[in-house]
């Protein structure tokens, strides 16, 4: 038996949990990480930063980081200067993927140097958002929507 350490992000909860499944089967891992979110039968499991819902082969795999979330696709508004931009991205999409989008040719194609200097902010604060963290962690609770501001001010110096 191959068993599989699952690192679980789990809508509505600050930190990951790592929870152990005795057999590396999707079965076995979509019906542990469901039981573990709480979110019921209808959660959506997603690799980390992957579009699709999680259905591959994990055999050989020893370890897996997984995010739980009710949405199956997560409505992503953009606001830059005068400016929104709409994109759908799976909840396990990271920040730094939605910056890419946001600072390409897709979205507000700003050149590289402006590219670089690129953060995402939840609207009314004063901090970026951590460019690994999933998208899906700042949904609202009842939707699957989340409204971000496309900054370029410096966070290097504090």
């Amino acid at each position: 038996m191959n068993k599989l350490m699952v690192m679980v992000e789990i809508q509505g909860k600050p930190q990951p949990v790592t929870i152990e499944v005795p057999e590396a089967r999707l079965d076995a891992v979509l019906q542990a990480v469901r039981a573990h979110a709480g979110l019921g039968d209808s959660a959506h499991v997603f690799e980390r930063d992957k579009d699709d819902e999680l259905d591959s082969s994990l055999e050989g795999r020893t370890g897996i980081s997984v995010i739980a979330h009710r949405c199956k696709r997560v409505d992503v508004h953009v606001r830059f200067e005068e400016k929104v931009l709409d994109e759908k991205f799976s909840p396990s999409a990271t920040v730094l993927r939605v910056i890419r989008w946001a600072v390409g040719k897709k979205g507000f194609n700003l050149d590289s140097d402006r590219q670089a200097k690129a953060n995402l902010m939840l609207p009314n604060t004063d901090s970026p958002l951590p460019k690994d963290a999933s998208i899906g962690r700042f949904v609202d609770g009842s939707s699957c929507t989340v409204v971000l501001d496309l900054t370029l001010k410096d966070f290097t110096n504090g």
